[in-house]
């Protein structure tokens, strides 16, 4: 009757089903508590749950254990909290299947650490601290991928100084937007081509080493412009030519002794002062 139940004595037997048939176990019009005993509660068909029921575990350390099932575990289209420590086992990975998914740990503290394999970051990538590499490690960009750009302003360095590997740029435009120091020894090598060092935007000094600065092709002094020598005993030395030696159409001074070792031939109406 309405509000009635059944109540077992202690140690008695229970209710079985005893052959196969298709006997229903139906309470779904009472609106009471539903309790199983608290040993072992083995449920050998599919579970539905009616809309907007689920399932807690009011403490304790109760477990859910899918792991010999074979099958798809799937969960709600709503937020998924998992509040313990998550262990993939060997093998087994994460996988978003399309749209706009977020792997986001933003709020966490702890270190974030990757698989050993290749690590893939197909969108663009913002880093909002240090980014450490371990030893002989290095970042590849797949073929146009966006790259690497600091979005905001800041003191982020870029810093490869204790690496013994080569470092590589695009073969597009690369611009250095700072000052460029070169460590001690160390130098700066066009492999061949047609490359071009032009300072010609630049109005601040150019300044070579003091070893030997050797000029491979012709020089061109722009109008107006010349070369002086500070002082010491600097050489302005070009016995080692063949080809002719011209001057400016002003006054050219030698100021110490001139030896000439060939002819000497002037123009019409010049002498020698």
């Amino acid at each position: 009757a309405a509000n009635q139940g059944i109540t077992f004595a202690a140690g008695s037997g229970g209710i079985a089903v005893t052959g196969p048939g298709t006997g229903n176990f139906d309470f779904s019009t009472s609106t009471g508590t539903f309790k199983t005993s608290t040993g072992a509660v083995s449920i050998n068909g599919a579970v539905t749950l009616a809309a907007n029921k689920g399932i807690a575990a009011t403490a304790g350390t109760a477990a859910i254990d899918f792991s010999a099932a074979t099958g798809a575990f799937t969960t709600s289209t709503g937020t998924n909290t998992l509040k313990g420590d998550v262990s993939l086992d060997a093998g087994v990975g994460i996988a978003s299947a399309a749209g706009a998914a977020v792997f986001d740990f933003g709020s966490a503290t702890g270190a974030f650490t990757t698989s050993t394999g290749t690590n893939t970051l197909s969108g663009t990538t913002t880093m909002s601290g240090a980014l450490s590499m371990a030893a002989n490690q290095g970042i590849t960009f797949a073929a146009g991928s966006g790259g690497i750009a600091v979005t905001g302003p800041g003191t982020g360095n870029f810093d490869f100084s204790t690496s013994t590997g080569t470092f590589k740029t695009s073969t597009g435009a690369v611009s250095i937007n700072g000052a460029v120091t070169l460590a001690a020894n160390k130098g700066i090598a066009a492999t061949a081509g047609t490359a071009a060092i032009d300072f010609s935007a630049a109005t601040g000094a150019f300044t070579t080493s003091t070893g030997t600065n050797t000029l491979k092709g012709d020089v061109s002094l722009d109008a107006g412009v010349g070369i002086a020598s500070a002082a010491g005993a600097a050489v302005f030395d070009f016995g080692s030519a063949t080809g002719a030696f011209t001057t400016s159409t002003g006054t050219n001074t030698l100021s110490g002794t001139t030896t000439m070792s060939g002819a000497l031939s002037m123009a019409a109406n010049q002498g020698i002062t």
